[in-house]
């Protein structure tokens, strides 16, 4: 309770003790003693609470009236005012020197009339609270430990070591590992453990976490800090690592030697050698070979390989031997058999070789043949020749030459190496004609002789190539082409033409092997003498009309070819064009241009996108064309405007793809010109699907369930939708839309969800997701369909119980009997069905009353229930023995696979007996039991009801409580007793007005006791109801046409609030109604009700209260109006005028068309009934379904073609109502088709024709013709192209009254070399009849197609490599163009036309191989590029006869001729690596420890990094130039040429500088090497100067090497050697991050000392204006001393400062202290 609080108390609790003391005062006459209400006793106060601090008000009362006053007696922590009672805190408090007080207060009354004063004084005890203010102990400090390195894992370090915190509050001791600066890395070395963690203490040990390697790491420093959250401390712990015997030796020399093939056995080839790797106390070793392939060497002891016998590289496959030698540590003279003192390491001698074998072939003798058409840079066929040497290197190189052939042939490659395949190629095959060649057999022979060595040896093969003869000429005629004109009426038999041709070839090769035939459309009208080539007409009996050559009714000319082939028909071929011409007529009725056209169109749309035109033309231009559609119109859908053929949609609502069950419809229309026979065509509609269909899942709402452990990939569920939408607008894809979280993903086009990759399911977090999945299809635009997915997350036993909170509090009396329930323990695992088990665990601990902790304590009190977690007394409590017991409790569930369990805290306080309960203020009496209160209803949640009053003459009044409030409608401050309003109060829903609640107040005490009074609260009523209708909805059916009053519905609502009601309409339709006071309503008085115009009229129905209190209230309800229908329109037909047409052989009942109207009304009076009121000649033939309005044959029409008008009426009310309607119909009777059309040309399924590609567009082919016994003038040709006929593909085109058949465009053989045509022959018959003829159409090629190279990732550009330093002429690759001609005129010829100016490289003209024809330094040129072009020319040169090139052709991409090649000379070893410098220079503190960097050097390698350019750095030799002897190892350099510092105490080295030689080496070849000299200078702190720049550290490391030449400048020349670069520290301490100290000290080379700072300074002060433009450069601010410390004379000052300071610098310093005085030099920069 804070005092303010109690103040408040207090004073009322005063009050009331007055009145009683007044009353007792009043019955009774002795003094009686005061006597204390509050006394401090039990009070607690904070240890932190500050000296003046008002802590308490003591509280005392008189029953005399006499005047009191209070004291305190024994202690001067505190002090009282003796008037009014205020206690103050006088010394500061420590709760761990004292955590209780106890001293008496007292209370005397002031009697008087010489009476004595009454005199109280009470023992009170005031608890000490503890705060955090202490930080925890380390206890045994320092922490310094040594570990052997093989030490396993897991075993104890250090410890245990134990911290203490004096504190009671706080977090429980918690102790990490930080690592240091020094190392890095040893928390993941070792790791702390905890033996015992409680309040205020906490014990443990370090333990090894991974193993040691003393040769890696010796000194391992960590730092240990304990917290308890709000203090902390921290300890370094120093573990030293000792080395054991476990390292095995180490090869320190080079694995690889070499020896000469031919050297005697005993031979040493080289000496391998290794140490041991444990440095402390290292052992001699032992060599032995573990692995000596073919037994060739012996190792002694000293590591020294010998050869033991001769060797011949020959039988060496490799050309290498590697062995395997063992080196192994010696204990006592003999070899230790330990495994881990030995190692292996694989050495490789590699054997020269000595030329000691000569070449020679696979084959000695070969034949091969070859025809005489061969090509230039062909390969001989079937050769199969190598050339091979056994020896290696240079001995192994021989050069191949052809003798003989006297240059028909070219021999490749030119030079071999080991086993070569040697290629002979043709190079001039001009010179191989059979015919001219006069010797026919040609022998060569291939010789290969080494090419470097002394012996020169050599080898041949004999190669016979037999010549064999070819058809290679082709027959020729005398003209190129033929023409004749012939009369249409020649008879049977007539000559043509005579046209022979003659061949070079001989026998039947040439001329007497030649045979004949014509082909093409129309050579079936001829015949040709296959040996003689005469060409005549064929017989027939009607020249000139009928099936003969007629121009009237067949083609005026014919276009064929006339092909003569050698070899008796099957040799090569020659193909002249024939054309045939004859005569012309005319006479023509109307043609369609096209037989078929093909329309797209919309649903529901009129016209077609583009538009549909039909167009007939008719050579007579008196002719006038109407079109008509004839057939196929089903419900009269479309139409054409007769005049200009122009179809649309008539009837666009009917036109639906779902509702005709198909997307095309065929239409038959009819062209004609009144005067001759008709033209029809067909008409393909496509009626486009619109996308309006949305996706529909089969369920909108999926469930599932996962388990919380589920893995990715799991499988969840499956959904699916259908989108009856046709084409893409009925595909659909899925996805997650929202509600997954990240947690599911959904296959798109299966609908499978399942879990995704970076799902995170808890089933105590969330145990449901909605998702929302879509479906949407491929139309334009999209539709969207949605669905739910609900998924369950089954709960998973994974996660541990606990107690919440972890320290759970409660109170018992000390007289509690045994038996008796404490405290319910409660833990909570957020898993489902947990079997939880509680238990106590560890020693139970206690502390007295007054805050002491016990030790050990014995009582055992307490015991837990392991089912229910119920904690009971099992034996009697003391107070005075322990005031507080804390037990550790843990809860374990036994229902998970693996216990789990949780720990927490009961602290248990014992309370003393509490017997005098709180009394209400003011005091009831019988006539007013209770209290009471008014409120209004509806008042808002929190409002203010009434408040009660009451007091405790002991304890206090700690809480009020509603112990008895029905329906909850309010609640009570617990503090304060104010009633306020808890929930909505609404009068008219309330089971009563009045309320009877019972309040209770508890005192403080412990246990707490209880009064109880009744408060009555009466809630008030406000009018806040509006009017209520007895339904939701009204609805009454009236007729239409319903006279003036007509009833129409009544409506009632009634008000809790009120009966007085006004009724009210509103909406469109209100005006035609009224309502009256009772809720009537009737149809007002002049309004005309009409249900074809509205058939319902909604109403909205007002009802209004008027009640003053709270406002007015309204409410409404819809009220329907339903009109019924009256006859009183008439039928309406759906078109104004009908129109059919039907063959005359139409089958009995077939339907011819069918009329449909409408009616307004509804039910019978819509009942349509259908006659024929006037049919004319057709009254007996044909009939009507009165019902559907179909009318159909039922009679036979043949005979009645014609055109017919008849009448038809429909009639309302099924046939007898009173409204009628008619309609036209114009029928028409058409005579029907009977005879089928047959193909005259071409005479035969699969004809061929041939033609040349590249013919212009416009060439006839063929001219097809066909036949009809009907009618042969009305026949129309067409190409069938899928489902569609029409006039013309891509390619053709034939025109549909003539037959001609020509191109569209030019052909392209490489494209396409043949093409088949559906020939379409089509009547003009009704119905019309079709005939189809296949056609061959064969594209024969010509030279048209350049080469091209392929474009792809890997050419673009071709990337090839070469070594560098190989040998010459070497090939590097090979290129291929692709042309798509055929034969000879896809021949490839390859030039080099820019790039590689000097001719390193070349190319093969016939094969595409590339060659190199010098050798190629990586170091000097990485990278070749040049284009090479592919060319069908044969002619083309690219270099002149100087071999200078002649074509500079740049790469061009489009260009698809040309190739880009870039070549990558590949790296090889032949670099040593090189020092930057020749000379270093480093530093090092006097105080470095081990690992501290030196200096950094730098070797550069000119090969690849990765391949050869690796460097190995060692230390070769170190010196030490000073007053004492050396170290043995004082540096070390780590692989990236870092030099850090060994175990070494430099301070005794502090007079000289150390000299060290360090090595470089080529980690490939340890004969590349190159050496270094570092001089590394030893210098203590007061030697360096800090420079500060105004900038990032990164920054200035980037520039150092120009500030340490700024810097050199400016201290005369002196070594600049930098120490640290670190983050400004200004004067204040503070880091400044964009500033940078660079730490720094000078050497004076010419003696090789440091320059001591003062001369430094001095320096840098003289050249300061000089150096100010450098400085400012590198934003140099100041040069300052590090730290300098010096004990001096007033004279010794004076001294420095002059030869220190500048006198600038000399007036800046205000003051100086002639002391020991740390005085920071700096020289400021621009001042």
């Amino acid at each position: 309770m804070d005092v303010m609080s109690q103040d408040q108390s207090n004073m009322k609790i005063l009050l009331a003790a007055i009145c009683i003391g007044f009353i007792s005062g009043t019955l009774g006459q002795a003094n009686q003693p005061p006597r204390f209400i509050e006394d401090m006793d039990g009070f607690s106060v904070a240890e932190n609470t500050a000296v003046g601090t008002r802590v308490y008000r003591l509280v005392g009362v008189d029953t005399d009236r006499d005047p009191i006053t209070y004291g305190i007696e024994g202690t001067t922590v505190f002090r009282v005012d003796p008037t009014m009672g205020d206690v103050v805190l006088s010394e500061p408090l420590d709760r761990e020197a004292q955590s209780s007080l106890t001293f008496y207060v007292t209370l005397e009354d002031l009697v008087g009339s010489g009476n004595p004063n009454n005199l109280v004084r009470h023992q009170v005890t005031v608890q000490i609270r503890d705060v955090n203010d202490n930080a925890p102990l380390f206890h045994g400090t320092p922490y310094v430990a040594r570990v052997s390195e093989d030490t396993p894992v897991g075993s104890v370090v250090f410890g245990p070591f134990n911290i203490t915190d004096r504190d009671v509050q706080g977090a429980t001791l918690g102790v990490t590992c930080q690592p240091t600066q020094e190392s890095p890395d040893a928390c993941t070395v070792f790791r702390v453990e905890a033996l015992r963690q409680e309040s205020g203490l906490w014990q443990g040990n370090l333990v090894l976490l991974s193993g040691l390697d003393y040769e890696g790491e010796r000194l391992y420093q960590l730092q240990l800090t304990a917290s308890d959250a709000a203090q902390q401390s921290v300890v370094v712990v120093s573990i030293h690592v000792d080395d054991a015997q476990d390292t095995p030796p180490m090869f320190t020399s080079s694995l690889i030697g070499r020896v000469d093939e031919d050297v005697p056995p005993g031979t040493s080839v080289m000496r391998v050698e290794a140490r041991d790797g444990d440095e402390g106390a290292p052992r001699e070793l032992s060599y032995a070979l573990v692995s000596n392939p073919g037994d060739y060497f012996s190792i002694d002891d000293s590591g020294l390989i010998l050869t033991t016998k001769a060797i011949n590289r020959e039988d060496i496959v490799s050309g290498s031997v590697m062995l395997t030698v063992k080196a192994t540590e010696l204990v006592g003279g003999q070899q230790s058999p330990d495994d881990a003192a030995s190692s292996e390491a694989e050495v490789v001698i590699s054997v020269t070789d000595v030329n000691d074998v000569a070449p020679y072939f696979n084959r000695d003798v070969i034949n091969v043949t070859i025809g005489e058409d061969i090509r230039d840079g062909t390969p001989l066929p079937d050769l199969d020749l190598v050339a091979k040497d056994e020896d290696t290197g240079i001995n192994s190189v021989f050069d191949i030459v052809l003798e003989g052939g006297d240059g028909i042939f070219s021999v490749t490659p030119r030079i071999g190496t080991g086993a070569t395949s040697v290629s002979v190629r043709v190079e001039n095959a001009s010179r191989l004609d059979f015919e001219t060649l006069e010797d026919r057999v040609i022998v060569l022979q291939v010789v290969a002789t080494e090419r470097s060595t002394p012996q020169r040896f050599s080898a041949s093969a004999l190669l016979r190539v037999t010549v064999v003869d070819r058809n290679d000429n082709s027959p020729e005629f005398a003209e190129k082409s033929f023409e004749v004109y012939l009369p249409e009426n020649s008879p049977s038999g007539s000559t043509v033409l005579v046209a022979a041709a003659t061949d070079a070839d001989s026998r039947s090769f040439g001329t007497e092997g030649i045979m004949y035939r014509l082909y093409g459309n129309g050579a079936n009208r001829f015949h040709i003498d296959k040996r003689t080539a005469v060409v005549t007409t064929i017989a027939c009996e009607t020249p000139g009309s009928g099936r003969c050559l007629d121009f009237d009714g067949s083609e005026s000319s014919f276009y064929l070819s006339l092909a003569a082939t050698d070899d008796n028909g099957s040799g090569q071929t020659t193909v002249v064009p024939l054309t045939v011409y004859l005569t012309d007529v005319d006479d023509n009725s109307p043609r369609f241009v096209q037989s078929n056209y093909t329309g797209t169109i919309d649903e529901g749309s009129m016209q077609f996108d583009p538009p549909l035109v039909v167009k007939a033309e008719d050579r007579d231009s008196s002719s006038n064309v109407t079109y008509s559609i004839v057939g196929g119109n089903t419900d009269g859908i479309f139409g054409v405007d007769g005049a200009s053929g122009l179809v649309s949609a008539s009837r666009p609502e009917r036109l639906d793809v779902a509702r005709l069950n198909a997307s095309r419809v065929s239409l038959l229309v009819q062209a004609t010109d009144g005067a001759t026979a008709a033209d029809t065509a067909i008409v393909s509609v496509f009626v486009r699907d619109v996308n309006d269909r949305v996706p529909q899942f089969g369920r909108a709402l999926y469930e599932a369930a996962v388990s919380e452990t589920a893995t990715a990939g799991t499988v969840v569920a499956q959904v699916g939708a259908i989108d009856s939408d046709s084409g893409p607008g009925g595909q659909v894809t899925y996805a997650i839309q929202a509600g997954g979280r990240g947690n599911f993903i959904i296959d798109p086009e299966s609908g499978v969800i399942s879990v995704s990759a970076r799902a995170e399911f808890d089933y105590d977090r969330l145990r449901d997701y909605t998702l929302t999945v879509t479906a949407v299809d491929g139309g334009v635009p999209a539709q969207t369909g949605r669905a739910a997915v609900l998924v369950s997350v089954l709960d998973a036993n994974n996660k541990s119980p606990e107690f919440r909170p972890a320290v759970q509090r409660v109170d018992v009396r000390e007289d509690a009997p045994v038996g008796t329930v404490v405290h319910p323990l409660s833990a909570v695992d957020p898993d489902g069905g947990a079997l939880l088990r509680y238990r106590l665990d560890g020693p139970t601990t206690g502390r007295t009353k007054n805050g002491d902790f016990i030790d050990d304590f014995p009582e055992a009190w307490f015991a837990v229930d392991g089912g229910t977690g119920d904690v009971r007394v099992v034996a009697p409590l003391d107070r005075e023995v322990a005031a507080r017991v804390e037990l550790h409790v843990v809860a374990t569930d036994l229902s998970a696979p693996v216990a789990q369990t949780g720990a927490g805290t009961l602290v248990v306080s014992l309370l003393d007996v509490n017997d005098k309960a709180p009394v209400f203020l003011p005091v009831l009496t019988v006539d007013h039991p209770f209290y009471t209160a008014r409120v209004m209803e509806e008042s808002a949640v929190g409002s203010f009801v009434t408040a009660v009053t009451a007091s405790d003459v002991e304890s206090g009044v700690g809480r009020f409580e509603l112990t008895e409030n029905p329906g909850g409608y309010f609640a009570i401050g617990e503090t304060t007793g104010v009633i306020s309003v808890a929930k909505r109060l609404d009068f008219e829903s309330l089971p009563s007005s009045d309320f009877s609640l019972v309040v209770t107040a508890f005192d403080k005490g412990r246990p707490p006791l209880s009064s109880s009074v009744g408060v009555v609260v009466t809630v008030a009523d406000v009018n806040d109801n509006g009017p209520t209708f007895e339904r939701a909805s009204y609805s009454s059916v009236i007729p239409e046409n319903s006279l003036d009053n007509t009833y129409v519905a009544e409506v009632r609502a009634t008000d809790p609030d009120t009966s007085g009601i006004v009724y009210a309409l509103r909406g469109r339709s209100a005006a035609s109604f009224y309502v009256d006071g009772d809720g009537v309503v009737r149809v007002r008085t002049g309004e005309t009700l009409d249900r074809e115009a509205t058939p319902v009229m909604a109403l909205q129905v007002v009802a209004s209260d008027y009640e003053n209190g709270g406002g007015a209230r309204s409410s409404s309800v819809p009220l329907y109006v339903s009109l019924s229908d009256t006859n009183d329109n008439a039928p309406v037909f759906q078109r104004r005028a009908y129109h059919a047409t039907v063959v005359e052989n139409v089958p009995p009942e077939s339907a011819i068309v069918q009329v449909s109207a409408g009616d307004a009304d509804e039910g019978a009076n819509a009942d349509l009934r259908y006659a024929i009121v006037d049919a004319g000649e057709l009254a007996d033939k044909i009939s009507i379904d009165p019902t559907s309005g179909s009318i159909r044959r039922s009679a036979d029409l043949a005979g009645l073609a014609g055109r017919y008008e008849i009448t038809v009426q429909a009639r309302d009310g099924a046939g007898n109502g009173a409204n009628t309607a008619t309609v036209p119909l114009v029928l028409e009777i058409v005579d029907v088709n009977n005879r089928r059309p047959y193909f005259v040309t071409p005479e035969s399924d699969n004809e061929t024709v041939h033609l040349l590609e590249n013919q212009s567009a416009g060439f006839v082919i063929v001219r097809v013709r066909a036949r009809d016994d009907d009618d042969d003038s009305k026949i129309h040709y067409g190409l069938q192209m899928g489902d569609v006929v029409g006039n013309e593909t891509k390619e053709f085109a034939i025109d549909s009254y003539t037959g001609e058949l020509r191109t569209r465009v030019r052909l392209d053989r490489e494209k396409q070399d043949t093409y088949q045509l559906d020939l379409v022959a089509q009547d003009g018959g009704n119905p019309p009849y079709q005939v189809h003829r296949f056609l061959l159409v064969v594209v024969d090629d010509v030279n048209d197609d350049v080469p091209e190279f392929p474009r792809n990732q890997e050419t673009e550009p071709y990337v090839l490599a070469v070594k560098e330093h190989g040998s010459s002429n070497r090939v590097v690759g090979r290129l291929q163009a692709i042309d798509g001609d055929a034969n000879n005129n896809a021949e490839i010829f390859y030039h080099i036309v820019s790039g590689d100016p000097d001719n390193i490289f070349s190319v093969d003209r016939n094969t595409g191989e590339i060659l190199v024809h010098m050798t190629l330094d990586r170091e000097t040129k990485s990278e070749y590029d040049f284009v090479v072009m592919a060319t069908n020319n044969q002619a083309f040169q690219s270099i002149n006869r100087l071999g200078k090139r002649t074509q500079n052709i740049t790469y061009d991409k489009e260009n698809l001729s040309l190739a880009q090649i870039h070549v990558t000379v590949e790296d090889i070893n032949d670099n040593a690596p090189k020092f930057t410098q020749s000379l270093y220079y480093g530093g090092v503190k006097t105080a470095a420890q081990q690992g501290t960097s030196v200096a950094r050097v730098q070797a550069i390698d000119n090969d690849l990094p990765a391949d050869n350019g690796t460097v190995r750095y060692a230390i070769a030799a170190q010196s030490y130039v000073g007053d004492r002897a050396a170290p043995r190892v004082a540096f070390v350099v780590r692989p990236d040429g870092g030099v850090f510092t060994d175990l070494v105490t430099f301070e005794d080295y502090a007079r000289g500088f150390f000299n060290v030689t360090i090595e470089a080496r080529d980690a490939g070849n340890a004969t590349y090497r190159d050496v270094a000299t570092l001089l590394v200078y030893v210098y203590d702190e007061s030697s360096a100067v800090k420079v500060v720049i105004a900038n990032t550290p990164e920054r200035v490391i980037n520039d150092m090497e120009n500030l340490k030449r700024a810097l050199q400048n400016s201290t005369r020349n002196r070594v600049v050697i930098v120490d640290d670069v670190r983050y400004h520290v200004d004067t204040e301490n503070n880091v400044v991050h964009e500033w940078t100290d660079v730490i720094v000290h000078f050497i004076d080379p010419r003696t090789n000392e440091v320059t001591s700072v003062p001369t430094v300074l001095r320096l840098v002060d003289t050249d300061k204006f000089y150096l100010k433009p450098k400085y400012e450069e590198y934003l140099v601010t100041k040069i300052e001393v590090t730290a300098l410390t010096l004990k001096f004379t007033l004279k010794s000052l004076i001294f420095l400062l002059k030869s220190c300071l500048s006198y600038d610098t000399i007036k800046r310093i205000p003051l100086l202290y002639l002391n020991l005085v740390t005085i920071p030099h700096r020289t400021s920069v621009g001042h």
